[in-house]
């Protein structure tokens, strides 16, 4: 016979089991780097450098913060010649915004 003990135990792993895909970005297997190459770097380059020509600034160079970036990935900016992305995900963005303030400007 269980008893409520291994009840309990098995009410643990699940809850456990459950939350853990809770909290897991809806990325596709992605990260902020292959994100930044789908979204981005048809625009900034693959290096994150821009084009300065072409009015395209560069990502690598950027003063603005993690949070701004996100702000102009995911909301975009009145007047701007950069797109917005409708079908990109709020997880996405951040994870863009992320690798751009912590990995593409420290390369």
């Amino acid at each position: 016979m269980k008893t409520p003990r291994h009840y309990s135990v098995a009410m643990v792993i699940v809850a456990i089991t459950g939350l853990s895909a809770c909290t897991e970005p809806e990325t596709g297997g992605r990260n902020g780097e292959q994100l930044f190459l789908k979204y981005c770097a048809s625009c900034h380059k693959s290096s994150g450098g821009g084009n300065f020509l072409k009015g395209v600034p560069s990502a690598k160079h950027t003063r603005l913060t993690e949070k701004q970036i996100l702000q102009l990935i995911y909301y975009g900016r009145t007047h701007s010649r950069m797109p917005t992305f409708p079908r990109m995900k709020l997880d996405e963005a951040k994870m863009i915004a992320g690798y751009v303030s912590n990995q593409l400007r420290r390369n």
